[in-house]
This record gives structure tokens, C-alpha cells and sequence, in this order.
């Protein structure tokens, strides 16, 4: 039975040793400015990110030298089940300051820009929902224009991608996000009014997302 503790223990280090601290970045006091369409959402897990890689990388450093015995192992997981706790308590907080922000973003527009000769013109653009870590997802209604244009794939879909535009008018690369549509062989007739949902965000890179300014949908199809 102790030894199956020691491996349960020896496996929690090797865990915190392999990833603790993530990026191994710290906040240092720094906030991301708020954002147009996402508000302080980016900043929050901006932070909350920051936090959780600084409470690793202390748990870490305290566990570091500790002998390797009965005694080290015991004190380690005692440091763990310390910071474990309090990355605990970081985690709620974090999901109460989402949920107090999701008000304010839910049902935004999403600014939007369209390619010439895409086959179908878009009505509306939202955020449809804000999940608890933070991912932001969107409701596009658009109408189709030209049904011919429309080819599919192997899977009888047509995929229009988009992506992200910042301020300055660059695509924003790795920023983890950007909306297109999804297009069923059965749904290419002219003037169909279509209202689809996904994924638009889960800024994979929060600090991106100070300058993002809308999304570019793309004539390239994306048919894969």
C-alpha cells in the first residue's frame, strides 16, 4: 500500500516538474487593456493564466531537494494539496468574474468584413455565449446568393473560412479564433436564409486580443 502512495506522489512531481509554471511567465503587475467587442474577458484570462503558471512554479520550487523518501514524499504532497487548493480557489474566482462579465457580451455584435464573390451575404453576427473558462461562441445568420458558386466536399459541406483582423488590418496570427460558415449539399439553394453556431474563441493567446478588431470571411474555400 506505501508503495503504491510513493508512485502516486513520485508521479504527482514528475507531473509539476514537466509542466509548472506553463510558459513560465508572470503577470509582474500587468493588465491588458479592454477590448471593443470582448470587453475585459482577455484580460481576465490573461491573469487568471499568470496565476495559475506562478502557483505551479511556487509548488515546484518549495518541492524541489526534498529528500527522497517516506518523509520528502509526504512533505510534497502536503505542497501539493496546499497549492492545489489555492489554485482551487483562483479557478472559482475566475468563474465568478466570467459569469459576471458574460451579461455585457452576450448578444454583441461581432464586427465583420466580407471578401467580394462570397455566395452568400451575412444578416447577423453575435456571440451567442460565454462558457465558464472563458470561450466565446457566436450565432451567424446569413442568406445564400448564388447557390452555383457553391461546391462541396467528400462530405457533401461547403466550408467558407474566416479570420481574424487587428487594428491595423492584419490577420492575427495564432490567435486561436476565427468564424466561417458550414454549407450541407441539401442547404445550396438561392435565397435560404441559414442560422448556424460554433466556436468563435478561446483565446488560446488572450494577449492577442487587445488589438483584434473583426473577423475577414474569406472567398478561398477551405474544402478539406
Amino acid at each position: 500500500m506505501k508503495i503504491v502512495k510513493c508512485i502516486s506522489v513520485i508521479a504527482v512531481i514528475a507531473m509539476m516538474a514537466s509542466c509548472g509554471g506553463g510558459s513560465g511567465s508572470s503577470s509582474s503587475g500587468k493588465k491588458l487593456a479592454s477590448n471593443d467587442v470582448f470587453g475585459d474577458l482577455p484580460n481576465l484570462i490573461y491573469q487568471h493564466n499568470n496565476q495559475d503558471a506562478e502557483l505551479k512554479d511556487e509548488a515546484k520550487k518549495k518541492q524541489e531537494g526534498l529528500p527522497f523518501n517516506e518523509s520528502g514524499l509526504k512533505k510534497a504532497k502536503e505542497i501539493d494539496d496546499k497549492y492545489s487548493a489555492k489554485r482551487k480557489a483562483a479557478d472559482e474566482k475566475f468563474f465568478a468574474d466570467v459569469e459576471k462579465l458574460k451579461p455585457s457580451l452576450v448578444g454583441k455584435d461581432i464586427p465583420f468584413e466580407v471578401e467580394d464573390g462570397l455566395p452568400y451575404e451575412i444578416i447577423s453576427y453575435k456571440i451567442a455565449d460565454v462558457g465558464q473558462y472563458g470561450g466565446v461562441s457566436y450565432e451567424i445568420t446569413f442568406k445564400i446568393l448564388d447557390a452555383q458558386a457553391i461546391t462541396t466536399n467528400w462530405s457533401n459541406e461547403y466550408r467558407m473560412p474566416g479570420c481574424f483582423i487587428d487594428k491595423d488590418g492584419n490577420e492575427m496570427e495564432k490567435a486561436g479564433g476565427g468564424c466561417g460558415v458550414v454549407i450541407s449539399k441539401e442547404e445550396h439553394v438561392d435565397g435560404a436564409i441559414l442560422t448556424q453556431q460554433g466556436v468563435l474563441t478561446t483565446f488560446v493567446f488572450p494577449e492577442k486580443y487587445v488589438n483584434f478588431a473583426k473577423n475577414r470571411f474569406t472567398v478561398k474555400s477551405n474544402n478539406l
